[in-house]
């Protein structure tokens, strides 16, 4: 059973990371309002990793292939983290507001495949390859 940390309080964000052919455990990560990734191992005797670089509270997770996993955050940037070791591998910024949420088609052949969808609290979506141009973005109105 996974027990949280009293010294943290955690967002309401979490992601499944299933095992694939480059990671060998499947594990859990959750996004803290301290700016925390914390990433959770379902295995009996691997501890949990905290992941930092996000300024202030990670709002959304996606699970990628290849081992990794992405998290965006009210500091308007995209991180790329590793689900073995907890480290950001890549940081995307320009983003116009916080991001609010993401998700990932996570079966790319190359991780740099990966398409993204981004949404921004400055109202719009962008969406493109982790790895390259992004391919475009769409103004969301609320109705």
């Amino acid at each position: 059973m996974l027990r949280a940390s009293r010294e943290r309080r955690f967002s309401e964000c979490v992601v499944a990371l299933p095992k694939d052919a480059t990671s060998s455990t499947d594990a859990v990560a959750c996004g803290s309002d301290d700016g925390i990734v914390r990433v959770w191992p379902l295995t009996e005797d691997a501890g949990v990793r905290d992941g930092r670089g996000h300024t202030p509270t990670v709002i959304c997770l996606a699970a990628l292939s290849g081992g990794y996993f992405v998290s965006g955050a009210h500091d308007s940037t995209i991180r790329l983290w590793s689900v073995a070791t907890a480290v950001c591998a890549r940081t995307l910024r320009g983003h116009d507001g916080p991001v609010t949420a993401l998700a990932a088609l996570p079966e790319a052949v190359a991780l740099a495949d990966a398409l993204l969808a981004a949404a921004l609290g400055a109202g719009g979506l962008r969406i493109g390859p982790l790895g390259g141009q992004e391919r475009g973005r769409v103004p969301v109105h609320a109705h």
